[in-house]
């Protein structure tokens, strides 16, 4: 067993367990909730954006110069942290493209699917809804792990806390959509909660690539940041202007992201 692992690898795996809790904590009021108010809705998908953004921006990639920075490999290393980002954004741009998926919201996407309406899908719908979930949670799992597998970064807990924290609305949201879409409390509340074993499986594969190969750990962290930061942009923060309340989604986002700097000065 690599000694990297040896040493993070309880710390990540539970880090990743923290994570993967959000979304369960934040799918089980739709065994009692059948629905959100829209200001609700709309301030927990813009504050989950902040707390990605943040994540991404200041965790993430402030992590990935820093260490090619402590290896000394210079405007190289720099420019290597800037392709794999451009790399993850275009890995998660190209599923987008080429899984069929539905969102709740915009509806269908992907694929040869692309731009029918919902009732032409021959896939059983809620697999459609899971996908475009997963499209997400994964990458949001490989920060998390990948933070892990860096000795010594000082911005792991402080990520994984608030991707954690953006999980609880985010399973609010996924549950109570499903509730209005005519699924059970059960099935609503297990599904959104089970996506979280997405994530778990994106952390365990950045904590597992960083242990087995340490030096390509920045790499993966920018590569998780690129993919998050595509979601934000392109997913998130557009599904919660739908409802046309962009002050409310404006200042919700503000205070996600204001969210995790309060985390990182107080873990850090």
């Amino acid at each position: 067993m690599p000694a990297i692992f040896a040493t993070h690898g309880s710390a990540g795996v539970l880090a990743c367990l923290l994570a993967a809790s959000g979304t369960v904590a934040g799918a089980l009021p739709a065994l009692w909730m059948r629905t959100l108010s829209r200001p609700v809705e709309v301030a927990a998908l813009a504050s989950a954006a902040g707390l990605m953004l943040a994540a991404a921006t200041l965790g993430l990639l402030d992590a990935a110069f820093s260490l090619v920075d402590a290896h000394g490999t210079g405007r190289g290393g720099r420019l290597g942290i800037i392709v794999a980002f451009i790399v993850g954004v275009g890995f998660i741009a190209l599923l987008n493209h080429v899984l069929p998926h539905e969102h709740f919201v915009k509806g269908a996407e992907g694929g040869r699917h692309g731009g029918v309406s919902r009732t032409g899908w021959s896939h059983p719908r809620i697999w459609l809804l899971v996908i475009a979930i997963a499209i997400h949670k994964i990458p949001e799992g490989l920060a998390v792990g990948a933070g892990f597998g860096a000795p010594d970064n000082p911005t792991a807990w402080p990520v994984a806390a608030g991707i954690t924290l953006q999980n609880v609305p985010e399973g609010l949201v996924v549950a109570t959509s499903l509730r209005v879409l005519g699924y059970t409390r059960a099935v609503a509340a297990v599904t959104a909660a089970s996506t979280g074993i997405l994530g778990f499986a994106g952390g365990m594969l950045g904590l597992g690539t960083g242990a087995l190969f340490i030096g390509i750990v920045p790499l993966l962290l920018a590569v998780a940041s690129g993919a998050m930061i595509y979601v934000v942009g392109g997913e998130i923060i557009p599904e919660s202007h739908r409802h046309g309340d962009e002050d409310n989604a404006a200042l919700s986002l503000i205070a996600g992201f204001v969210s995790f700097l309060l985390l990182d000065l107080a873990l850090v």
